[in-house]
């Protein structure tokens, strides 16, 4: 079933590309997509399992519903990511466009967009579920130590799961994940810009700003926060 699941995939992107005559070659595909193209051939080959993000990335690009290249049936018409329904339990089933992103280290984050970029990213197993808009290259982060525990207003405490996208545009006042000189993981802070200076802010008043230098790096902005109640 898997394999078939694979074949069916493969022969639909190949007629979905051969369709778009902007996108149909891979290296045009993956420019638009964010999918490395490397990653795009091997589906084209039918050599691997399309995850979810790359699936949806690629869907979107091409203008197709996820369903278009899934469904066992005639491919579905229509331009728009398909929605799923997910049920809360606090509230009647609801119906939200998601999906899934790779919970990776804070060793792994520093490299993550450019390795996802050349088709070698590998995430640590786990997948976290979002219905927040990001990216291709987005990933999910947990929150180390209480550098963003707050003793009041916007708080991150230690455990927390953000969900980070390299591919958003920062500004002054954005949480964002960044890698300080001479560090070899991305650390999670408040971004402040004054002037030609930029800094990186704990929420925890204890810590002091740190100010960001060309050595530093900021790796993504912070769209959500994910926790259980």
């Amino acid at each position: 079933m898997k394999h078939q699941l694979r074949k069916r995939i493969a022969a639909r992107l190949n007629l979905a590309m051969r369709n778009s005559p902007s996108l149909s070659t891979q290296a045009a595909l993956g420019k638009r997509s964010g999918v490395g193209q490397t990653t795009i051939g091997r589906i084209l080959r039918a050599e691997v399992d399309a995850r979810a993000e790359t699936l949806q990335a690629l869907a979107k690009a091409l203008g197709k519903s996820v369903a278009y290249f899934t469904d066992s049936g005639k491919p579905a018409p229509g331009n728009l990511i398909q929605e799923t329904p997910l049920t809360y339990t606090s509230d009647a089933a609801v119906r939200a466009v998601y999906r899934q992103v790779p919970l990776i280290s804070p060793v792994k984050a520093v490299t993550w967009a450019e390795t996802f970029e050349n088709g070698i990213a590998q995430a640590d197993g786990e997948q976290i579920p979002t219905t927040t808009r990001v990216g291709p290259r987005a990933f999910a982060l947990k929150v180390e130590g209480d550098a963003m525990t707050a003793p009041n207003g916007l708080s991150i405490p230690e455990g927390y799961i953000v969900v980070v996208d390299p591919d958003c545009d920062y500004e002054n006042g954005s949480i964002v994940a960044a890698r300080l000189p001479g560090d070899k993981k991305v650390t999670l802070k408040k971004l402040v810009i004054d002037g030609p200076n930029q800094y990186l802010k704990s929420l925890n008043p204890a810590y002091v700003p740190i100010q960001m230098n060309r050595s530093g790096k900021i790796i993504g902005v912070a769209k959500s926060v994910l926790y259980d109640l």
